[in-house]
């Protein structure tokens, strides 16, 4: 199109992109334009911190000293009719405290169907479940939080939170049994409750002007701090994060995987599914691959490359 005479404009958290095809770029900042420079004078690290505002401090990958199986998958089989479209095939996967076990896959080969199971929205057809040294036999959602499995799921927006409903109100969504905002007859206490999300807010850097806001006005990095931040509040053993750093800047980015690798060095097991080879390779201790609804045998991340986790993404290997 640029060589036809046509003007392109395109906008993009992807900095890779950007810096591949562009001419010249300019970075905006809270509605201003804080950079405006030609493409052979940017580099990732500038942009990124234009971008922000500060310098970025990036996490570094830690081992934990020991894993333990925590939960356990066994020829698991779901129906595509409930939950995602694509249904699960023989699955077996074990996750391990203190591990981040990184999911990669073309979108839309089961890796949404997978942590909609293991988080309890899906019953399955076939198979066993096993978590803490028991078998699962009723799946529930409620059950599965109280238990100590949180799901973040893929789409933040429609099923992360409710968006006309105030950040406070959000941060306590998942809260309504804790004696510490709510009565004994049930109701909630609005000076706790403000009390609780204030906290939550501060201790996962939630930035925004009110708590009375609606959620909807956070920024999309903001509000995935703030869903990782409420569940790690409640201490969760597993934290199942479903495209966590979809469309967010590279700040929020390095937020997101600051807090999954401090909840893996605090014993936590976390599944990590992302279609990002870079940050599945940064920080994943080990990698599967859903093809066509069914997963690999996992590998240490520090063995593969991205070439060879592309070809298993296609079933080629």
């Amino acid at each position: 199109m640029v060589k036809s005479g046509l003007s392109v404009i395109i906008i993009s958290h992807k900095l890779d992109e950007i810096l591949r095809i562009s001419d010249r770029i300019l970075v905006l900042r809270n509605g201003e334009v804080v950079a405006d420079m030609q493409n052979a004078k940017a580099d990732k690290a500038s942009l990124a911190e234009l971008i922000v505002g500060r310098k970025i401090k990036r996490p570094k990958q830690k081992k934990y000293r020991s894993a333990e199986k925590i939960l356990s998958l066994k020829n698991i089989c779901t129906n595509p009719s409930q939950g995602s479209p694509m249904g699960l095939k023989n699955i077996n996967l074990d996750i391990m405290k203190g591990e981040i076990h990184g999911i990669a896959g073309v979108a839309g080969n089961g890796q949404r169907a997978l942590c909609e199971f293991i988080a309890g929205h899906i019953t399955p057809q076939s198979g066993i479940y096993n978590y803490n040294n028991s078998q699962i036999e009723v799946f529930n959602i409620k059950e599965f939080m109280s238990m100590g499995i949180a799901y973040i799921p893929e789409d933040r927006n429609s099923d992360g939170l409710i968006g006309d409903m105030s950040i406070q109100e959000n941060a306590v969504l998942s809260e309504l049994n804790n004696p510490q905002i709510t009565s004994k007859l049930g109701f909630l206490i609005s000076k706790e409750c403000k009390t609780y999300a204030k906290s939550v807010c501060t201790k996962y850097d939630v930035r925004m002007q009110s708590l009375s806001q609606p959620a909807r006005t956070l920024s999309g990095g903001n509000v995935q701090k703030l869903l990782i931040g409420r569940w790690l509040e409640r201490d969760p053993n597993v934290i199942v994060a479903c495209q966590p750093t979809r469309g967010l800047d590279e700040g929020a980015i390095a937020s997101v995987h600051s807090m999954l690798i401090d909840a893996k060095l605090a014993g936590k097991a976390v599944l990590f599914v992302t279609e990002d080879l870079d940050e599945l390779l940064l920080i994943s201790d080990k990698i599967s691959v859903m093809y066509n609804g069914s997963i690999t045998t996992p590998k240490d991340a520090k063995t593969l490359e991205k070439r060879e986790i592309g070809l298993m993404m296609t079933g080629t290997i």
